[in-house]
């Protein structure tokens, strides 16, 4: 198993990187479609109902604070009981990690690189990945200590340089159609990304202060919410949501719209960047929970012995699942809450409660 530890830095800025993977470019198209111009306020619902979720997490690794969510699994319901729940859990977060492939190679192939076949694009992908998983979860932190300053940095110049384009009135709320619109838009903003921080209970008893850490997840999940709080009110104070629900990635497009006296202009490579970073870390953690799970279950000692037949059907799967972007677009606002919320909140709230009631029934069989 898993030998190397990280610090509360590193688990820090690995849920933060987490946090922003991928929503910062799509989530602003997606709350716009739902919620028009209030968007902002959906993004900001999202974010309470995923501290929520969070609390649920965090209370599961108070009660078994050395034990990954897989042994967790077992310790509560038993050997076939937890493995069965544990399959559940791992199933969808297979599903997860094959989207986070996806969308790379999609991002790559109609934004960047259009002409290069989008088998490339996941190749060299699993390839970086498959280095990094090999190397540990301690060099995975490092190395994302070393990458988030300069994420971050790309994600201010790119909010800095556009305040002077904000129409303030693009961000005027209007309730015309009542607030289930924005009720919606928030609800399928949940489960990207704020349900999937689930994962982080199969890293945190590798981090070398888990107190601390349930502290700083928080606060990580907190300013990673408002990040994106901050990337939509900035495509719908300057694209508006209509030109913000019609377009895939409106935060790359923002990028495009950056020009200083005919000097600084067209930096959307720096938000390409910065989302490549986040997803790929986010991608990282994902694979690194996968594989740390199934060896669980297995009760198998290296979890890099999985890693080549699992880098082979992720390629395979990211062109089966998701034969094309608009079916991948369609399952990931249309199917994937419901699959987020059934695995990744349910699930462990099955757990927990199941959890609670045992620790209750034996702290009173003590007493008698």
């Amino acid at each position: 198993m898993e030998q190397g530890k990280i610090s509360v830095k590193q688990f820090t800025v690995l849920v933060l990187m987490y946090t922003w993977g991928s929503s910062v470019l799509i989530i602003p198209s997606t709350l716009a479609t739902f919620a028009k111009s209030n968007a902002w306020i959906s993004s900001l619902i999202g974010l309470g109902i995923g501290l929520l979720f969070c609390i649920l997490y965090m209370k599961l690794s108070t009660i078994y604070p050395d034990k990954t969510f897989v042994e967790m699994n077992r310790i509560v319901l038993g050997k076939w009981g937890g493995n069965i729940l544990s399959l559940l859990f791992l199933f969808p977060v297979f599903l997860m990690t094959v989207a986070n492939l996806r969308e790379i190679g999609d991002f790559f192939t109609t934004q960047v690189m259009i002409e290069t076949p989008i088998h490339a694009i996941h190749l060299l992908t699993l390839v970086a990945a498959i280095y990094c998983i090999r190397a540990g979860l301690e060099v995975i932190g490092r190395t994302c200590e070393i990458f988030f300053p300069w994420t971050a940095l790309f994600l201010i110049i790119l909010i800095l340089f556009l305040v002077p384009e904000m129409k303030i009135e693009n961000l005027s709320p209007s309730f015309a159609k009542g607030i289930g619109p924005i009720i919606g838009a928030a609800y399928t903003y949940i489960s990207i990304p704020y349900s999937q921080l689930v994962i982080f209970l199969m890293v945190m008893p590798y981090v070398n202060n888990v107190s601390k850490a349930r502290k700083s997840f928080f606060i990580s999940v907190t300013i990673g919410g408002l990040g994106i709080t901050l990337i939509t009110v900035m495509c719908l104070g300057v694209l508006g949501h209509d030109f913000t629900s019609r377009n895939i990635y409106p935060t790359y497009v923002l990028g495009k719209m950056i020009n200083i006296g005919g000097f600084i202009e067209r930096v959307e490579v720096l938000v390409a960047i910065s989302w490549v970073f986040t997803t790929f870390f986010k991608f990282l953690v994902n694979i690194y929970a996968l594989l740390l799970g199934i060896s669980q279950i297995l009760k198998i000692n290296d979890i890099t012995l999985f890693v080549y037949p699992l880098g082979f059907l992720l390629m395979v799967y990211s062109m089966v699942n998701y034969p094309h972007i608009v079916y991948f677009m369609e399952f990931t606002f249309e199917i994937w809450t419901l699959y987020s919320l059934t695995f990744f909140f349910m699930l462990p709230l099955f757990v927990y409660v199941v959890a609670a009631v045992k620790m209750k029934i034996s702290s009173s069989v003590r007493i008698k």
